[in-house]
């Protein structure tokens, strides 16, 4: 029985935890900016965004380059931690199982806005887009089949 309950126990540490709360499932991605891009996180993805990144993926495996070259979060290749962490404010609304969130913060003294779109799904939320108004993007814009071969 005990070794039941211990493996039980693991299973759920196991299992990836979605955020209850939008606002948190967009924190996560201002807590290790990047992240985004990285294949472990791709369940936090749902529909179009998910396909996006994962053709990004099957682009950058390849020898015609990088499909995404920057970090969305931050909507650049650069950024300062501190002022990051000291400027960033999200604010969120929830409408039946969509939300977006808004993430304004100082990127090198400049005024900065992602807009993060998500969706419900099971007991969490998962990203649907991504876009930066000031620079006229969206995650779900982006073509990774148009990359031309080097």
């Amino acid at each position: 029985m005990k070794r039941f309950i211990l493996s039980a126990a693991l299973a759920l540490l196991a299992a990836p935890a979605f955020a209850q709360d939008p606002t948190e499932a967009v924190q996560f991605f201002y807590n290790d900016p990047g992240s985004e891009l990285s294949t472990e996180n791709r369940d936090r993805f749902v529909g179009k965004a998910k396909d996006v990144l994962d053709a990004a993926d099957k682009e950058a495996d390849s020898d015609n380059g990088l499909c995404i070259d920057f970090m969305m979060s931050v909507d650049g290749q650069d950024f300062d931690d501190d002022e990051l962490k000291k400027s960033l404010n999200l604010a969120g609304g929830i409408a039946g199982d969509t939300a977006t969130v808004k993430a304004t913060f100082k990127q090198f003294g400049e005024d900065a806005e992602i807009i993060w779109s998500l969706e419900k799904a099971g007991d969490g939320w998962k990203i649907s887009d991504i876009a930066s108004p000031k620079n006229e993007w969206k995650l779900t814009g982006i073509d990774c089949s148009a990359i031309p071969a080097q």
